[in-house]
């Protein structure tokens, strides 16, 4: 059970999810982009690719297969 305050434990957590989903996908997401546009640079093994999706053109099935298969599952 957490100590600290409510808020301070949800933002340690979310800090530590977005790590570990770093870690597991090498996506560095662009917060900084207007919806619907899904933005960031995916570190693959031998080269950086970007990601520029609109999220408007396509479905969020084929959003979520897209990414997923970036990651690279030979560990």
């Amino acid at each position: 059970m957490c100590t600290r305050t409510r808020n301070s434990c949800f933002v340690m957590s979310a800090r530590y999810l977005v790590h570990l989903y770093y870690q597991i996908c090498q996506i560095d997401w662009d917060y900084s982009c207007e919806p619907p546009l899904i933005k960031g640079t995916h570190y693959g093994p031998d080269i950086a690719q970007s990601i520029n999706l609109d999220s408007s053109q396509h479905s969020p099935c084929f959003i979520s297969d897209y990414l997923w298969n970036l990651v690279n599952t030979s560990w």
